[in-house]
């Protein structure tokens, strides 16, 4: 499980919107879940909106509104130069727990965990309409046993969908890259203590 704060950028239609979440990012469950919202609606409601406009005016109970009142919805849409100091800082600092990149166009999500918050989580990618399968799967499964708890769900899910085991391999990278670096900065501090 991660945190709560996150970015999320959806490409559509070759542009790129940014969203900030104070509470969307608990799990990576939680932001392919909001994404199904987003396509049901569409289906169901707004044929005429995009994808990425349902996303930034998500209710927390997946709903679509439009107000402006921001602490009512999962996500807060970003202008481009907040979208990119955001990035910044996500690659400097600890802020934020995980960017999520859905690139509609492509059929591609890259999950990111931030290294200064979750320093032995790395990054994983998933085509975004086997998670989008395995959300639908996850429900079915948990209405049918009765299951309510949201953070079950997610667990289901990330078992479910190979997310825990990309989870898994991202940590296990880190690891091995860690393990192959270690040689190297016991060179670089040797070398250190030679020169002073």
């Amino acid at each position: 499980m991660v945190g709560h704060r996150g970015l999320f950028k959806v490409t559509e239609n070759n542009k790129t919107t940014g969203y900030y979440t104070h509470w969307g990012a608990g799990t990576v469950f939680s932001g392919f879940y909001r994404l199904k919202n987003a396509f049901d609606i569409k289906k169901n409601q707004y044929p005429e909106k995009s994808i990425s406009e349902i996303f930034g005016h998500l209710s927390y109970s997946g709903e679509y509104l439009e107000i402006e009142d921001m602490t009512e919805l999962v996500f807060e849409p970003l202008t481009s130069e907040e979208t990119e100091s955001e990035d910044k800082d996500f690659d400097t600092h600890g802020m934020l727990e995980i960017r999520v990149t859905l690139n509609l166009d492509e059929n591609h999500a890259l999950v990111e965990y931030n290294r200064f918050y979750h320093p032995g989580m790395g990054s994983f990618t998933i085509p975004i309409d086997h998670a989008l399968h395995n959300v639908n799967l996850t429900i079915s499964y948990t209405e049918e046993r009765g299951i309510t708890d949201f953070f079950e769900a997610a667990k289901i899910f990330e078992k479910g969908s190979g997310v825990y085991d990309l989870l898994l391999q991202s940590v296990q990278a880190k690891e091995l890259n860690r393990e192959l670096q270690e040689p190297y900065r016991n060179m670089e501090n040797e070398e250190l203590e030679v020169e002073s």
